[in-house]
């Protein structure tokens, strides 16, 4: 097989059956830049792109128009009675590509003849326990922050858990999502405040280090080898703590751009791909390193075996700079092994997300709608420029805008993506948009 000729989608076969890209929020649909024939997409809410997708042929299933429900989990959507009855009708076998593994909507799955393009759960969801995560690392050698697996005693302090250990550190509990169990406590008072909080919850205890974190996507082949995408920065943003708990430390978004030492980055990302193998993993995986700035070292954070939210931005990319993506890769270890080597391509544009969650919306008091689509950047003010669901449709001056149906919890609210602006510092970045997405909805 020629690298420089081969037709990824090609080599993908779905033989009679049908690809089903599921996720409650639109956002995280796959559409593959319509390279592969005959999609289908099963959302849970209403939204502007849905009537696109339709005129462009992509058969879309859209739970709230046929009974007014929303789910809040891919899962609890894919096993919903209408849902069930619109796979039952297209063509076997059934394909199915989602976000999350799940043990219990595997076993349903199973139960339907539906075939789910993700590793077991019961080999993804360990890795991405972020309490186990540091003797994962430790036994393959891989360098990671130092940590203390902690079941919480109020009284205590850094220094009573471990020698050494003093304010600030961060406190990460096993479960969450986007930072929202990552705490940055300062103090005695914060320390105490989140264990009366949680006095039961065991979590993992780590010092503050200052550096940026950076992400690595790739992807786990049978054989073992390591497909590997550009690094890019994560950007993190510190949070207000809620009822009184401590400030949360979470990522706001990524920049595509290069890192120092993108060789060290790389060799690390490699090594924890090799970990997964391993342990029985394949498929897609993003992983965190954090680049140290007194001594310019790399650290793993975490893991995330699974599909990562990147991927609404990077898999359009991939494929307009004639690159093979890495979804398809993972797509391949689930039906017929047949990709095993990269495409050379051009090199990704330096290209941006930010994501601003709810608190946002109620920050400023916006409870009205931002269509998504193209708009115009005009100084400190965006203007709507055209329809469009694609990072691939970005050019300069342009930028992508996509809001949530749901306008409840804590999730995201508005996702903008951007052309990066090379004379913005990265740390600039949330604040700059943050004023032209208040000027926008003033604007309305």
């Amino acid at each position: 097989m020629a690298p420089t000729t081969v037709k990824w989608w090609d080599e993908i076969s779905f033989g009679e059956g049908t690809l089903v890209s599921a996720a409650v929020e639109t956002i995280n649909l796959q559409l593959f830049e319509l390279k592969i024939p005959d999609p289908v997409l099963v959302t849970a809410s209403c939204h502007d792109w849905i009537q696109l997708w339709r005129e462009r042929g992509i058969p879309v299933f859209c739970l709230e128009e046929e009974t007014g429900e929303v789910p809040l989990s891919t899962n609890a959507l894919l096993q919903h009675p209408r849902v069930t009855a619109f796979l039952d009708d297209l063509p076997p076998p059934v394909y199915i590509l989602h976000f999350k593994p799940s043990a219990s909507l595997e076993a349903y799955c199973q139960s339907r003849g539906y075939r789910l393009l993700n590793p077991p759960a019961s080999v993804a969801r360990p890795l991405e326990n972020k309490l186990k995560f540091p003797e994962i690392v430790s036994d393959a050698g891989i360098p990671g922050i130092p940590s203390h697996i902690y079941k919480p005693d109020p009284e205590q302090c850094p220094t009573e858990v471990k020698a050494g250990l003093e304010f600030p550190v961060v406190c990460q509990f096993a479960r969450g999502f986007s930072g929202n169990k990552t705490f940055c406590i300062s103090d005695r008072d914060q320390w105490r405040t989140l264990f009366r909080k949680f006095p039961d919850k065991r979590c993992k205890i780590t010092p503050y280090y200052n550096g940026n974190t950076w992400t690595g996507n790739g992807c786990v082949l049978h054989t073992g080898k390591i497909i590997l995408s550009e690094p890019f920065l994560q950007l993190t943003h510190v949070l207000p703590g809620k009822d009184g708990l401590p400030p949360t430390i979470g990522s706001v978004g990524n920049l595509w751009v290069t890192p120092k030492n993108t060789d060290g980055f790389k060799a690390v990302v490699a090594g924890m791909g090799r970990v997964l193998h391993q342990r029985g993993y394949r498929g897609l995986f993003g992983a965190d390193l954090l680049l140290r700035t007194e001594d310019e070292t790399w650290h793993t954070v975490e893991v995330n075996p699974r599909l990562v939210a990147s991927l609404p931005v990077l898999t359009p990319l991939e494929i307009t700079s004639g690159r093979i993506p890495l979804l398809a890769f993972h797509m391949d270890q689930f039906l017929n092994q047949n990709l095993c080597q990269e495409i050379p391509g051009k090199p990704l544009p330096h290209v941006g997300q930010l994501i601003f969650r709810q608190h946002v919306r109620h920050e400023i008091g916006f409870h009205g709608k931002i269509r998504s689509g193209l708009y115009k950047i005009v100084s400190d003010n965006l203007v709507r420029y055209s329809p469009g669901w694609s990072a691939g449709d970005l050019r300069d001056g342009l930028c992508l805008i996509w809001q949530t149906s749901n306008q409840t919890g804590a999730g995201e609210w508005i996702r903008i993506i951007l052309r990066g602006e090379t004379n913005v510092p990265p740390e600039n970045l949330y604040a700059i948009w943050k004023k032209r997405l208040v000027n926008l909805v003033r604007g309305q």
